[in-house]
């Protein structure tokens, strides 16, 4: 791909929650602003930047490098975030494991 193109895609996440979501964006070195239910990030990765904005249900991501790529280290992002955060509200620890899989211990 030339080093002038920029790829568009625009994802419907359904209910996603607005703090995790956030929250896993900043994980992922994200430099995000949450405002009145939109959240705007931004990165620069390996010389390639991408740029989110995601309010309602819909999220855009625009980038110059590989949509696909970005859009699936956010869900990987996300879905961490996720776990973490349920673990936390149900009693249980959650540690990084080889490969990097979580391990979830209770108590």
């Amino acid at each position: 791909m030339p080093c002038d193109s920029i790829q568009t895609s625009a994802v419907e996440l359904g209910k996603v929650d607005h703090g995790v979501l956030a929250a896993s964006l900043r994980a992922a070195g994200w430099k995000v602003t949450h405002t009145g239910g939109v959240i705007r990030a931004t990165s620069y990765v390996d010389g390639i930047s991408a740029r989110l904005v995601h309010a309602g249900s819909a999220c855009t991501i625009t980038t110059g490098g590989s949509v696909a790529a970005v859009t699936s280290g956010v869900k990987r992002s996300y879905a961490s975030q996720l776990v973490k955060t349920q673990a936390g509200r149900f009693g249980w620890r959650v540690s990084q494991g080889q490969g990097g899989k979580l391990l979830l211990q209770k108590g």
